[in-house]
């Protein structure tokens, strides 16, 4: 589930919303992004992490703060470029090292 994403100005906000990944097997990361189910296909080599184009469902949320954090949130999706795995803590990073994305309750990504 995610716990903090970077926001507009780059500091970390806390995730209101649930928020939740599953990285599959196969190569694909799929779950909730506050309102609506999405899916990506992902690539990983040693610590770093591409995910590839969202393909989302189109439901439109009543709570305008939940879908802030959805349209930020899939955005910060196509920035990650390396990742980090700390106990049950997910941290995703952009090009540049800035940290993106953090979620708990991890399992490896294969």
């Amino acid at each position: 589930m995610l716990i903090a994403y970077a926001d507009a100005g780059g500091e970390m906000a806390r995730a209101d919303a649930v928020t939740t990944f599953y990285f599959s097997d196969d190569g694909t990361l799929n779950g909730n992004a506050a309102c609506n189910s999405y899916s990506a296909e992902y690539r990983k080599s040693d610590d770093q992490l591409v995910i590839g184009s969202v393909v989302m469902t189109e439901m439109y949320c009543t709570d305008e703060s939940r879908m802030e954090q959805e349209i930020r949130f899939i955005t910060l999706l196509g920035d990650v470029r390396s990742y980090r795995i700390d106990g049950d803590i997910l941290m995703m990073y952009g090009a540049g090292g800035d940290e993106l994305l953090i979620s708990g309750r991890t399992t490896r990504i294969r």
